[in-house]
C-alpha cells in the first residue's frame, strides 16, 4: 500500500479528543452548510417518505371503499421502493448522484399530486402508488449515496448518523401529525397536495448543496494559486 513501517504502534487518541475533532469538522465554519442542507432535505424527504409509507393504504381502502384496494396499494409502495432503490444505484453508475437524486425527488412531488388526484380512478392510482414508493425510496438511497463523501472518514459515521438520526425523529413525527389532520377534517387529497411541498423543498436542498460545493471549491482552487504564488515569491 506504500505506507511507511512502523516500528511501534502510534498512541491513540484519547475518545474526548476524537469526539472534539469530529464534533468541529461535522459542524465547523467549512461543513456547517452541508451539514444543515442534508438534514434539512433529508427530514423534508423522510416525512413525505413515511406519510405516504404509513397512510396511503388506510386512505386508498376509504377512497375505494374496498379494504383490499388499500392493501394492494401498501405492497405496491413497498414493491415500487425496491424497484426505486435498485434503479437509483444502476442510473447513478451513469448520472451524478446529487443530479439523479434531485430529478427523483422533484418527480416524486409530482407522483404525490397526481397520485392524489386520481382516487376517483383505482387503476391509475394503484399504478401512481407504485410510483410513490419508487421515487420516494430512491430519494432516500439518493441521501445515502451524496452524503457521506461529504465528510472525511474520521467524520463520516457520526455526520451521516446524525442526519438518519434527525430523520428517525422526523418519521415518528410525521405519521402522528397527519392523523391529527385528519382528525381534524383535512381531506386526504389535501394531505397529499401539502406533502409535495417538503419533496420539492428537499430537491431545492439539493440544488443548494452543489452551489455551495462549487463555491468552496473555487475558494479552496484560490487559496492554492495564492499559497503556490507565496512559495515562489511571486514568480508565478
Amino acid at each position: 500500500m506504500g505506507r511507511p513501517l512502523l516500528t511501534e504502534i502510534p498512541p491513540a487518541a484519547s475518545l474526548e479528543q476524537i469526539s472534539g475533532s469530529v464534533f468541529k469538522e461535522v459542524f465547523g465554519p467549512k461543513m456547517l452548510s452541508r451539514t444543515v442542507l442534508m438534514w434539512i432535505g433529508y427530514a423534508f424527504l423522510i416525512a413525505a417518505f413515511y406519510f405516504a409509507n404509513t397512510w396511503t393504504p388506510k386512505i386508498m381502502a376509504e377512497a375505494a371503499g374496498n379494504n383490499q384496494i388499500g392493501v394492494t396499494a401498501g405492497i405496491l409502495i413497498s414493491t415500487g421502493g425496491i424497484v426505486g432503490a435498485l434503479g437509483f444505484g444502476i442510473l447513478s453508475t451513469w448520472i451524478k448522484s446529487r443530479l439523479l437524486n434531485t430529478l427523483c425527488l422533484v418527480l416524486a412531488g409530482i407522483a404525490y399530486v397526481g397520485f392524489a388526484s386520481s382516487f376517483g380512478a383505482t387503476g391509475l392510482a394503484l399504478a401512481l402508488a407504485a410510483m410513490v414508493g419508487m421515487l420516494t425510496n430512491a430519494g432516500v438511497a439518493g441521501y445515502y449515496t451524496i452524503v457521506p463523501p461529504l465528510y472525511s472518514a474520521k467524520a463520516r459515521a457520526s455526520g451521516f448518523g446524525w442526519m438518519i438520526g434527525v430523520g428517525r425523529l422526523v418519521s415518528i413525527v410525521a405519521p402522528i401529525l397527519v392523523g391529527y389532520l385528519i382528525a381534524a377534517g383535512m381531506p386526504p387529497v389535501t394531505i397529499f397536495y401539502v406533502f409535495a411541498v417538503p419533496l420539492l423543498l428537499s430537491a431545492l436542498c439539493c440544488i443548494a448543496l452543489g452551489q455551495v460545493l462549487r463555491r468552496q471549491e473555487a475558494v479552496d482552487i484560490a487559496g492554492v494559486e495564492e499559497n503556490a504564488v507565496r512559495a515562489t515569491g511571486g514568480a508565478l
